[in-house]
């Protein structure tokens, strides 16, 4: 039989070959679209890609975390009515929401994309795509609660990146490559994401177990809903903002720039999210032991790991990274000063992973809630400054300055409100 430590392990290997499957893809689409759409066409894309990655997380109202924290428990009790409650509850909120959302894009697609020549029924086609690509998330977060974690990681990340690669590839056979053809692609890409995770839901999941009745249920979010959606929808605002400022102070070419800058500095996300996928589930079953100990050692350990891994990655950019972001054209050779700068946030932020779950898993959601409250608004706030002031350069220092002012608040809390040191090696 295999311990805990060696299953956790597995999970982490197969999550990280995952991701660093999807970031490949997502990276050489990238690359495809900067040469054959230059900086203009790929900064589009971007944009809008930024604003649905916002409004696809709002519409989950904090599902990632509130079904860890509660479906795997509940699976793991055998107490299928509850979590067949849970189910339909949560599916009907995340419709409602959902629907909503494509409503008002009527209104919000057009004033986003102002490219003429892209059809009108390929921007409300895409808007409506919203619907399928929240649920596709929402089936692949409940099969985490079934114990089919990898699988989860997997439909969370490969088939989207893979299948809009597909979409795009189905026009590459035209002389020139256009940006309506591109967001034609990336629409089929996400209809059979959906058809791709349905599939794998039915075959894979135990629902049969479920005891599914879509009456006399809950529509209201519960309190701690609520509070996991505030953070979380904080969290991807936070992430995502920069890029929406840059289109609106400065051009979607520098869109393109900065979010290629992004995407380079965001390579050590895959450290991040394998942490989370891991640590999510242990963490939440060592604070129901009330086992603060071997948290801080799991936790310090985890923490020590990312640091080093973080110095190694800015080194490495520093002596190679001129050479390789020229890759994307030439439109793209200025911008490694602009990576570099985002490295140091995203370095001091999986130098301290997992210190959010530890607030969340400890009930303390509402620490990390407030300080993403206050990393918004000083995004908000700096952001309109450092753009006008010093365009590109200021998004990236802004950038940096504020992941890393959240995450430094989230370890000091975790050490002063629970005890538990960020940082420690040994028990």
């Amino acid at each position: 039989m295999k311990s805990r430590g060696s299953r956790d392990i597995r999970t982490g290997v197969y999550s990280l070959i995952v991701k660093t499957l999807s970031m490949g893809i997502g990276f050489g689409l990238s690359i495809f679209l900067a040469r054959e759409l230059g900086a203009e066409g790929l900064g589009t894309i971007n944009l809008v890609e930024k604003i649905y990655t916002i409004l696809v997380s709002l519409c989950l109202i904090g599902s990632s975390s509130y079904i860890v924290k509660h479906a795997s428990h509940l699976f793991s009790e055998k107490i299928f009515v509850k979590l067949s409650q849970l189910f339909v509850r949560v599916s009907l909120q995340v419709g409602v929401i959902a629907s909503v959302v494509i409503i008002a894009n009527i209104w919000i697609l057009p004033l986003v994309i102002t490219d003429k020549a892209i059809p009108s029924w390929i921007i409300h086609f895409y808007g409506i795509l919203l619907l399928p690509r929240v649920y596709a998330q929402l089936l692949a977060l409940f099969l985490r609660a079934f114990r089919k974690t990898i699988l989860s990681n997997f439909l969370l990340e490969l088939p989207s990146t893979y299948l809009r690669a597909l979409g795009v590839g189905i026009f590459i056979f035209d002389d020139n490559l256009t940006t309506s053809e591109a967001f034609l692609g990336y629409s089929i890409a996400y209809a059979l994401y959906f058809i791709f995770t349905i599939i794998v839901f039915i075959n894979k999941s135990r629902i049969g177990e479920l005891r599914v009745t879509y009456f006399q249920q809950k529509l209201f979010p519960e309190k701690e809903q609520f509070t996991f959606w505030g953070t979380n929808g904080l969290y991807v605002l936070n992430s995502n903002l920069d890029t929406i400022f840059v289109g609106y102070f400065l051009s979607v070419t520098e869109v393109a720039q900065y979010n290629v800058a992004w995407r380079l500095a965001n390579l050590l996300m895959i450290f991040l999210n394998l942490a989370n996928s891991i640590m999510g589930p242990k963490l939440a079953t060592l604070f129901r032991k009330g086992e603060l100990r071997r948290i801080e050692v799991y936790l310090g350990r985890s923490n020590y790991i990312f640091t080093f891994i973080s110095i190694g990655y800015f080194l490495f950019f520093l002596l190679l990274g001129s050479d390789i972001v020229k890759i994307w054209g030439e439109d793209f050779y200025q911008i490694n000063t602009y990576v570099l700068l985002l490295i140091v946030g995203q370095g001091v932020n999986i130098a301290s992973a997992g210190v959010g779950l530890t607030l969340s898993m400890s009930n303390n959601e509402k620490i990390s809630f407030r300080i993403s409250l206050v990393g918004l608004g000083l995004t908000l706030t700096l952001y309109p400054f450092l753009l006008n002031s010093y365009h590109l350069i200021g998004a990236a220092i802004g950038s940096s300055l504020i992941v890393s002012f959240m995450n430094i608040f989230r370890a000091y809390f975790v050490w002063k409100k629970l005890g538990i040191k960020p940082y420690k090696w040994r028990q």
